[in-house]
């Protein structure tokens, strides 16, 4: 678990199933992240992979809680065995606040000090002006731009633990 002034991240569980949904289901949030709204049934397969995963491996997506509620979801684990990869996604109703700010240092800082990498990657849509604001503030930098196979432009940036912005 990790905790910041606002927010505790921690393992996804089963009971998150319902915060995670709203979520997934809202399209503004796929604006940005993914290729369309999921159904519940398809949140629910989510959740128990994540749940699976943490048993598995001791790592998985995290919880983002705000006193008590799941406002979002996020990753930061090892992506092909190689760098940690961070990720997240938030409720509209949790935008403009910082909270992915806050909880994004908060998983980079940890990784760093708890010396599980010296490196971790994100990508962001080149249309997601927050995201890309976010990521420059805590310190990464383009590695670089690329299109998917869904037509999308994506840039993927890289954290150095040297040049992190605490």
């Amino acid at each position: 678990m990790i905790s910041t002034e606002r927010l505790v991240l921690r393992p996804l569980q089963t009971s998150d199933t319902s915060a995670i949904a709203q979520i997934y289901a809202d399209d503004r949030v796929f604006e940005h992240f993914g290729t369309g709204v999921r159904t519940l049934a398809e949140t629910a397969a989510s959740v128990d992979r994540a749940v699976t995963k943490w048993s598995k491996t001791g790592y998985g997506p995290l919880a983002i809680c705000l006193a008590g509620t799941v406002i979002g979801r996020m990753i930061i684990f090892p992506n092909a065995g190689v760098d940690f990869e961070l990720g997240y996604v938030l409720h509209p109703a949790y935008w403009g606040r910082r909270f992915a700010q806050e909880a994004s240092r908060a998983a980079v800082d940890y990784v760093f000090e708890q010396g599980l990498t010296d490196r971790v990657v994100a990508c962001a849509r080149q249309s997601n002006q927050a995201s890309r604001h976010i990521l420059s503030t805590l310190g990464f930098r383009v590695m670089r731009e690329e299109i998917g196979d869904d037509g999308i432009m994506r840039i993927w940036f890289e954290l150095n633990v040297q040049n992190f912005q605490r």
